[in-house]
């Protein structure tokens, strides 16, 4: 069976100001869900929403590393819907690897798409 694996993407952050934590406040969490099996790789990421920290669990900003970031990440999105994604995932990989259905047609040339109502390289003249 293959793994998911979860990496961050990136923080979002309120900036410092006189009144709020020093460093700032982390607010959002872009992750990234992953599978890589051979040559195929299956993904989903997302964009999650933090509950503002109580002031006696607040983490630097300079001392939050990946642990606990995606400890953060998958907190907030909430252990059934951590495994969901993962069974999504494993899903998309299975049939990768074991296709039930493919695209195709019994002839050689597709049908054109419709015509653009433009050239290709058209440019708006200026006037």
């Amino acid at each position: 069976m293959t793994v998911t694996k979860w990496g961050i993407k990136n923080l979002e952050r309120k900036l410092p100001d006189s009144l709020s934590y020093p460093g700032g406040e982390v607010t959002a969490i872009h992750w990234i869900a992953y599978q890589v099996e051979g040559k195929h790789t299956v993904s989903k990421c997302g964009v999650v929403e933090l509950v503002p920290a109580e002031p006696e669990f607040w983490v630097p900003y300079q001392h939050i590393d990946k642990e606990t970031a995606r400890g953060w990440c998958q907190d907030a999105l909430t252990a059934d819907v951590v495994k969901t994604i993962e069974a999504e995932l494993t899903a998309q990989m299975q049939e990768l690897l074991h296709p039930t259905r493919e695209l195709g047609l019994p002839w050689v040339i597709a049908d054109p798409p419709p015509p653009l109502p433009y050239g290709i390289g058209y440019v708006t003249p200026k006037k």
